[in-house]
C-alpha cells in the first residue's frame, strides 16, 4: 500500500484554498497538509512540511510572484513537484514557471475529475520517488507538462 500524496495548497484566495482542499480531500490517496497564503508563506511552508505536490498560484498579493516562489521551494525542497494552478494564460509566466522547475501550468477552469486524477500524479509514493513527466502542448507557443501526461511510475 501506496502512503497518501502530501499536497500543499498556495493561494492568495481563501474561497479557491478551501475548495481546492475539499475537494483534493475526497481522493482516498491524497491529504492537504497546508495552506498558504503569500508567497513568502508557501515558501515557508514547504520547507517545514515538505510535500510531495504543491499547488501554487502564480500571482499573489506580496512582492513575490509564482515563478519565483517555485524557484525559491525548489531551492529548498528539490523532490516537491509544483503545479503551477491560476487564470493567466500569458507566455512570459509560462515560461518563467517552467524554467523556474514547474512540472505543471494548469488553468483554473480545469474540470474537478482532471485536477483529482491527474494532476497529482506528478509524483511518486514509490520507494524510489521521483517524478516522470511528459510534455505536451496546451499552448501555441510553449510546451505545457500536462497533467493528464504525468505518471505515478518511479523515476528510472
Amino acid at each position: 500500500m501506496t502512503s497518501a500524496i502530501r499536497i500543499v495548497i498556495a493561494d492568495d484566495h481563501q474561497v479557491v484554498r478551501h475548495g481546492l482542499r475539499l475537494s483534493l480531500e475526497l481522493e482516498p490517496d491524497m491529504v492537504v497538509v497546508a495552506e498558504a497564503r503569500t508567497g513568502a508563506e508557501a515558501v515557508r511552508v514547504a520547507e517545514e512540511t515538505r510535500p510531495d505536490v504543491m499547488l501554487l498560484d502564480v500571482k499573489f498579493g506580496d512582492d513575490l510572484d509564482g515563478p519565483e516562489v517555485c524557484r525559491r521551494i525548489l531551492t529548498g525542497s528539490p523532490k516537491t513537484a509544483i503545479v503551477m494552478l491560476t487564470n493567466y494564460q500569458q507566455d512570459s509566466l509560462i515560461l518563467r514557471s517552467l524554467l523556474a522547475g514547474a512540472k505543471g501550468y494548469v488553468i483554473k477552469d480545469v474540470e474537478l475529475e482532471e485536477l483529482q486524477g491527474g494532476t497529482f500524479t506528478v509524483t511518486s509514493t514509490g520507494t524510489k520517488g521521483g517524478v516522470l513527466a511528459t510534455p505536451i502542448l496546451h499552448h501555441p507557443q510553449v510546451a505545457i507538462l500536462g497533467v493528464h501526461a504525468i505518471t505515478r511510475k518511479p523515476a528510472v
